[in-house]
Order: structure tokens, then sequence, then C-alpha cells
């Protein structure tokens, strides 16, 4: 019983650590990486907390593409930040039609990713285990 409660209360320290250390500054995108697979490609994103994919919109095709995150930690993540210029780069931001990619924190109803395309394409979006990363795959329509 005393092993019980001594890993009780060092896990509960951990997690108070863990709070208390939280860097409210940080963003919530990590990364983005065009991955080229075959005939397919599709944006990897890693995020630096657990991330919910709440919606999107439209559901699987159009220009303008808004999704809906919710993440799953302490933070507000509400600063803004163009992924396609600090990730992606626009070279391959073209290989998918793709002319802008945002992340907008501090919007009503946000945090939103909204992708927008030179044409219309598909997409599907796919959370990753652990809900630290989420991929969009894309394509001609």
């Amino acid at each position: 019983m005393k092993i019980f409660i001594a890993a009780l209360v060092i896990i509960i320290s951990g997690f108070a650590m863990g709070v208390l250390s939280f860097d409210h500054h940080r963003q919530l995108v990590d990364d983005v990486v065009l991955v080229r697979d075959g005939d397919q490609k599709f944006l990897q994103l890693e995020f630096n907390a657990p991330v919910r994919l709440v919606g999107q919109y439209p559901k699987t095709s159009g220009d303008i593409l808004q999704v809906k995150l919710r993440p799953v930690a302490v933070g507000a993540f509400d600063e803004n930040l163009s992924l396609l210029e600090k990730f992606v780069g626009e070279e391959e931001g073209k290989e998918i039609h793709m002319t802008q990619m945002q992340y907008e924190g501090n919007v009503p109803g946000g945090p939103f990713l909204v992708m927008k395309f030179e044409q219309p394409v598909k997409w599907k979006i796919i959370e990753t285990d652990g809900l630290l990363g989420m991929n969009i795959i894309v394509g001609e329509v």
C-alpha cells in the first residue's frame, strides 16, 4: 500500500510540475511537411500538444478548407501563424495548388487551420495516434 501511495504522489507531483512549467507562449503547430508517397501527396502536421479535430468545412473538397481544432492542453495557443511561409514553403505548396495555409488562434470560435487553393481540390483529414499530429491528404478533383 505504501508503494502505491508513493507512486501516486510521484505521478501527481510530476503532473503539477508539468502544468506549472508550461510555456504559455509556445505555438500549437510544431511542424508541417509535404510528404510525397507515389501519386499521393499529403501534409503531415505535428503539434506541441494533443489536438482533436472538431470539424471541417467543407467536408471533402473545394478551394478553401477550414478545420476547427480543439487543443487538449493547458494554454491558449492564440497566436496566428502563416504555416505555408514558415514550414511548407511556397514551391511545395504549389505542388498541391495551395496558396495559403494559416493557423488562426485568436478568432471567435477558433482555433482554426485555414487552407486556400488556386483551384478546387479534394482532401481527407486523418488524426494520428496520440493526437499529436494530423495528415491532410490532398488531391485534384
